[in-house]
């Protein structure tokens, strides 16, 4: 009996994964200019807050050229709505960098920094400097 009452409470965790939406970047993400974006909580509304950076990079990185830094062209406030779209604003915002609150969490078995949550119990979380929506 102790056997069966395990196998279905494994099979109905198992049932419930997370699921997880990207947050998408508000513009190209590879090429010279390229955008990153980091949610860092959540508004009133429901729809998560942000921001996203961009950044030029220049020729002249790797063999024989030198390094030359990308230069940052602006960071500006940003809001996604739950399927991880976003709208970017004329606002400038201070970059909050990547690793959320520096705490990690498991998701669907998966290592994450956690930045946030709300009072449904989804979860704002990154990995490799990409936010995630994680809906329980």
């Amino acid at each position: 009996m102790n056997r069966l009452y395990l196998l279905t409470l494994l099979l109905c965790s198992a049932a419930q994964a997370t699921t997880l939406v990207e947050l998408r970047p508000a513009g190209p993400v590879s090429g010279a200019y390229r955008w990153q974006c980091a949610a860092t909580g959540f508004a009133d509304d429901g729809s998560i807050v942000g921001a996203c950076i961009e950044r030029y990079y220049r020729a002249g990185s790797g063999r024989g050229g030198g390094y030359l830094p990308p230069v940052v062209l602006g960071t500006w406030l940003t809001t996604w709505d739950r399927s991880g779209n976003p709208t970017l604003s004329a606002n400038p915002a201070a970059w909050p960098g990547c690793q959320g609150t520096q705490s990690v969490v498991m998701v669907n078995g998966q290592p994450m920094y956690f930045i946030s949550a709300d009072s449904m119990g989804d979860e704002l979380v990154e990995n490799n400097c990409a936010s995630w929506l994680a809906t329980p």
